[in-house]
C-alpha cells in the first residue's frame, strides 16, 4: 500500500447553498395554462436574500437538488402537476400528478443537476380544473 503526497494540490472548499422559500401569498393558477409559481419568499438559507420573483437564479457554477410541495386549494376536478424548469427548458424527471379531494400537495424532487451561473430554476404547475385555483402559502421550495 502507497500513500500519494498530494501537498502540491490546492483544494477549495465552497460553502453550499441551502435554502428554503415559501409561496408569499395565495396564487391563482389558470385553467389548463403552464404557469410559473412567483414571488417566493425566503424562509431561510443563503440564496437570493428577500424574495424569489418568478425563479431561482444559480449564484454559481455546480450541482444542485431541487424539492418542492405544491399545495392547491380544495377542489373535487381535475388533475393537479408540478413540473421543474431550467432556463424555460422542463427538466422534471418524474411529475406528480394528484386529484384534488382536499387541500392537495403535489410534490416534485430532481437532484444532480448541473447549473451555470445565471440559469434559473422556476417550478411551473398545471391544473385542469375547468376554472382558476390557487395555491396556498403553503407551498414551498428547497434547493441544495
Amino acid at each position: 500500500m502507497s500513500i500519494r503526497n498530494i501537498s502540491s494540490t490546492a483544494f477549495t472548499y465552497i460553502q453550499p447553498i441551502n435554502g428554503v422559500s415559501s409561496n408569499a401569498v395565495a396564487q391563482f393558477i389558470p385553467d389548463m395554462t403552464l404557469t410559473p409559481i412567483t414571488l417566493w419568499q425566503i424562509a431561510e438559507g443563503g440564496f437570493n436574500p428577500g424574495r424569489l420573483v418568478g425563479g431561482f437564479t444559480a449564484p454559481r457554477d455546480g450541482f444542485y437538488t431541487v424539492i418542492s410541495d405544491v399545495v392547491f386549494e380544495a377542489d373535487p376536478t381535475g388533475d393537479r402537476t408540478a413540473r421543474i424548469f431550467i432556463n424555460d427548458t422542463e427538466i422534471t424527471e418524474t411529475v406528480e400528478k394528484a386529484v384534488s379531494t382536499g387541500d392537495t400537495d403535489v410534490k416534485v424532487r430532481g437532484g444532480g443537476y448541473y447549473l451555470v451561473t445565471g440559469d434559473v430554476l422556476s417550478i411551473r404547475v398545471l391544473q385542469n380544473s375547468g376554472g382558476v385555483l390557487d395555491i396556498t402559502s403553503d407551498t414551498w421550495l428547497s434547493i441544495i
